[in-house]
């Protein structure tokens, strides 16, 4: 059986709905939410999933603290990774929150995540705390115990990226695994990275290449 999963892209959703994908007509149907925690302390504002196998799928939240919409006495988790299991409709989260940049959880808001052969990696975007688009990073983790990931590195502005980067939004995977993109349309920037070295090799820029606002791309001859 062929699953869609959905994300809870607004405040204080903590549900990513899990639907079955109906080959002989491709329709949907529903088939129940995987819920990040519980009804006193959960994770909220997803953005993508990315699927490890048929059973399991990452998913990475973005939301820091409580708003208007949580109710009293609950506690926000901050941005973090989820393990999602849709045959158990069970979530575990896998990766906290960073105290630091250098600390080995999640920074900024976790806009996007990609698994890339036994890594996965993140894009990290100021989007939605008290001042918007001060930073971006994309932070990598080994995930060769999909139940345990292990913090590698964080690309940072003025440390691989460049000075000004801010709001790291989405990854695009190169059907071959060997590159991943992350744009920037709050800074105009396309960076190009090397998975097998996990370094920079390109940096593509406004004045230079044209780029407008780029955002959420896709290269074909990938699956999303």
């Amino acid at each position: 059986m062929s699953r869609k999963l959905s994300a809870g892209y607004y405040y204080d959703n903590d549900k990513i709905d899990v639907c079955k994908f109906h080959k002989h007509d491709g329709s949907l149907s529903y088939d129940g939410s995987i819920v990040l925690g519980n009804d006193e302390n959960y994770a909220a504002f997803t953005h993508y999933t990315s699927w490890i196998n048929n059973r399991k799928a990452y998913t990475a939240t973005m939301q820091f603290g409580p708003t208007s919409l949580t109710p009293e006495g609950t506690r926000i988790i901050g941005p973090s990774v989820w393990l999602l299991d849709v045959e158990s409709r069970t979530a575990k989260k896998v990766i906290g929150t960073a105290k630091h940049v250098n600390d080995g959880g999640v920074y900024r808001s976790a806009s996007d995540l990609a698994v890339v052969g036994s890594k996965l990696y993140i894009a990290e975007e100021d989007s939605i705390d008290d001042n918007f688009g001060d930073d971006g990073y994309v932070s990598v983790f080994d995930i060769r115990d999909i139940d345990n990931p292990v913090f590698l590195k964080r690309f940072k502005p003025g440390d691989e990226l460049p000075t000004d980067f801010s709001v790291t939004h989405s990854l695009i995977v190169t059907p071959d695994g060997r590159y991943i993109y992350a744009d920037s349309y709050a800074s105009n920037y396309i960076i190009k990275i090397d998975t097998q070295r996990d370094q920079v090799v390109k940096v593509f820029n406004k004045s230079d290449h044209g780029l407008i606002m780029p955002h959420a791309g896709f290269i074909s001859g990938t699956i999303r």
